[in-house]
C-alpha cells in the first residue's frame, strides 16, 4: 500500500518527482490496457499461451525504490493479429507487429490524478517458447518525466 508523504518545505520539482514516483509505483501494482486492431495480410506469429516472466529493472529515472527483480505469470490470448494479455486481474490489449516477430500492448491509466503510460512488448528470440520482454511505465507532470523500465524474458509454459 502506498501512503502519502507530507512535506512542509519542498521545492516544486521534488514534489512533482514524488507524485510521479507514486503514480508509477501504483501502475506497477495494477495496469489496464488498450489497443487497436491493424489489418496486415501476413499470418501472425502465434504468441498465445501461459508465460512465466523474469525481469530486471534497467531504468528508474526518479529513484522510486521499486524492487530490482520481478517475476510473475500471465497469459496471452490471441485472435489473428489481436493480442490480449491477462494477469493479476488486469487486461492489456494490443496487436502483433507488421514483421510478425513482436507484439506491443500500451495503455494509459490515471494514478494520483497523473496519466501513466504502460507498455509491454514481447519479441521472438529464435528459440522456441522464449521471448525477450520489456515493461515500460512512464508518467509526466509539470515538466518532469519519471520512467521505470524492466527487461528480461518470458517463457511459454
Amino acid at each position: 500500500m502506498i501512503r502519502p508523504i507530507l512535506f512542509t518545505q519542498v521545492d516544486g520539482r521534488r514534489a512533482t518527482k514524488l507524485l510521479l514516483s507514486m503514480a508509477l509505483i501504483s501502475s506497477l501494482i495494477a495496469c489496464g490496457g488498450g489497443g487497436d486492431d491493424e489489418d496486415t495480410p501476413q499470418e501472425a506469429h502465434n504468441f498465445a499461451g501461459a508465460y512465466n516472466l523474469s525481469m530486471n529493472k534497467t531504468a528508474d529515472t526518479c529513484s522510486t525504490g521499486v524492487q530490482q527483480n520481478i517475476a510473475f505469470s500471465l497469459s496471452v490470448e490471441q485472435s489473428g493479429r489481436s493480442i490480449k494479455v491477462v494477469g493479476g486481474g488486469q487486461v492489456l490489449n494490443g496487436t502483433v507487429s507488421e514483421g510478425n516477430d513482436a507484439f506491443t500492448t500500451s495503455a494509459t491509466q490515471t494514478s494520483n490524478n497523473i496519466p501513466v503510460v504502460v507498455t509491454l512488448t514481447y519479441r521472438t528470440t529464435g528459440t522456441k517458447d522464449l521471448y525477450t520482454v520489456v515493461w515500460d511505465t512512464a508518467a509526466s507532470a509539470q515538466g518532469v518525466t519519471c520512467r521505470i523500465t524492466y527487461s528480461g524474458e518470458a517463457r511459454r509454459q
